[in-house]
């Protein structure tokens, strides 16, 4: 998930194998895992390391070449076509950045060793 910019934090990590270990009935759910078992979890998983990824700012001036502006578009109207919206303009909403925070400092996120992180988004991962 790292790779593709949804880092788990540690706590998510550890939020998930608690869950993992209720459901197959290793663990009871008032006893969750501990930041102690990740830390054993990472001698057992090597590969797997705690890493700080960049912020996604460096990464905008990329994002905005015209061939990534016709796929967002593309993708925009294959949307509109799977929800039928072309009619429907009470359906469709924008949304500006000058409410939102653009900029931030990522946590600190699980990841494999192949290369450096970017964010995208920070929160449960596993909820989508």
């Amino acid at each position: 998930m790292a790779a593709l910019g949804y880092g788990y934090t540690i706590s998510e990590v550890v939020e998930s194998a608690t869950n993992y270990a209720v459901f197959l009935g290793k663990r009871p759910n008032d006893k969750p895992l501990s930041v102690k078992w990740f830390k054993g979890f990472q001698q057992r998983w090597p590969e797997f390391r705690v890493v700080r990824p960049r912020a996604l700012s460096n990464y905008r001036a990329e994002a905005t070449s015209e061939a990534n502006v016709h796929e967002y578009f593309n993708n925009l109207m294959s949307v509109f076509e799977k929800h039928d919206l072309h009619n429907k303009p009470e359906c469709v909403y924008n949304i500006d950045e000058k409410g939102i925070q653009t900029e931030h400092t990522p946590p600190f996120i699980v990841s494999g060793t192949l290369k450096n992180q970017q964010l995208l988004r920070q929160g449960p991962a596993l909820q989508q």
